[in-house]
C-alpha cells in the first residue's frame, strides 16, 4: 500500500484510497511511530538469503507432516506435476 501511496504515476484516487487503507491497517495493528521510523526500523532481510525448503513440512498427501528434506526427490517431483 505504501508503494501505491508514493507512486507518482498512480491516479490521485488510487493513491488516496491506498493511503486510507494503509492508515486503517496501521490503526488496527496499534502501530507506534517508532515502529515506522528509523528509530524502530528492523533491517531488511538480505535478498540473497533463500529459504531452506528442506526445513518445511509436507502439507498434504501420504507424507503429510514429514520434513521435505526427508522425502525422496522423485516423490516431490511427481507431486509437483
Amino acid at each position: 500500500m505504501l508503494r501505491t501511496v508514493l507512486d507518482r504515476s498512480a491516479a490521485d484516487g488510487e493513491r488516496l484510497n491506498a493511503a486510507d487503507k494503509l492508515r486503517e491497517s496501521l490503526l488496527r495493528r496499534n502501530a507506534k511511530l517508532d515502529e515506522l521510523t528509523a528509530n524502530g526500523a528492523q533491517p531488511a532481510p538480505d535478498a540473497r538469503i533463500k529459504a531452506n525448503w528442506g526445513t518445511y513440512q509436507m502439507p498434504w498427501g501420504v507424507h503429510k507432516g514429514e520434513m521435505l528434506a526427508d522425502l525422496d526427490l522423485s516423490y516431490l517431483m511427481r507431486t509437483r506435476d
